[in-house]
């Protein structure tokens, strides 16, 4: 009888411990599950494609004399300055896609195709300790709903007049030091996705009221893109890149 009460009294604290472990593991719910995703505005959401806008070349030369037709309506020239001093450029509107009303329902996602190729020269006689070049390209985008008032630039704290800049995930920069007459050349190409692609939530979290992101998707909006960045002891450069851009 003794050990007939001990098993009960076993099965008792085993089916207790179970019941507390399935309480205490309720299953998510779908829309806890959607907002954990680190993407809810576009989770199951069928991809949309909204075309594709490549930027100019963009030069960096020492003349920037070029052959009568050379240059197309998009390029830009960056005259360098001498060595030893340091050369900043800033590009707008170099490419630029207009997307209609409506062509996306809650994200403006991007695939962006980089293109860069420099050449650092040391011809001052010394060695330097510090040559670079900066590559920074970003966006402009531009739309009615963006003239309210209550959209500010989250950085400056001052109304966005219908523009708001955007940098690229997309930077690179390169720093080292060049003996005397020390030549090297960067040719590369890569390609960069958005991750924390420019979705609503991204954009009232950055302080755009919520019916502002509204009207701005259900109208038109331009896109345009620039390039900004620097170069020390770099003796010439050529610059350009491409997007395509999702939506949902």
């Amino acid at each position: 009888m003794r050990k007939l009460c001990l098993l009960f009294l076993a099965l008792f604290v085993l089916f207790s411990s179970v019941e507390m472990s399935f309480a205490q593991r309720e299953t998510p719910n779908r829309t806890d599950l959607i907002g954990a995703s680190g993407d809810p505005d576009s989770f199951g959401q069928n991809v949309r494609f909204m075309g594709v806008v490549l930027t100019g070349f963009v030069y960096l030369d020492e003349t920037c004399i070029f052959a009568p037709g050379e240059l197309l309506p998009e390029d830009r020239c960056i005259v360098l300055n001498a060595a030893p001093g340091a050369t900043t450029f800033d590009v707008k509107d170099i490419g630029r896609i207009t997307l209609p009303a409506n062509s996306s329902k809650d994200i403006l996602a991007f695939l962006g195709a980089h293109n860069r190729n420099y050449q650092f020269f040391n011809s001052t006689g010394v060695a330097q300790p510090s040559a670079f070049f900066r590559y920074r390209p970003y966006i402009t985008i531009e739309s009615d709903a963006l003239k309210d008032p209550r959209a500010v630039d989250p950085e400056t704290n001052l109304p966005l007049n219908g523009k708001w800049e955007i940098g690229l995930s997309a930077s690179t920069a390169v720093d080292r030091s060049l003996a005397i007459n020390e030549r090297i050349r960067d040719a590369s190409n890569y390609s960069r996705t958005c991750v924390n692609c420019l979705s609503k939530t991204f954009f009232v979290e950055s302080g755009i009221p919520a019916d502002v992101i509204d009207r701005m998707f259900h109208g038109p909006i331009t896109i345009r893109l620039n390039l900004r960045g620097s170069a020390k002891f770099v003796s010439d450069a050529v610059m350009f890149y491409a997007i395509r851009f999702f939506g949902d």
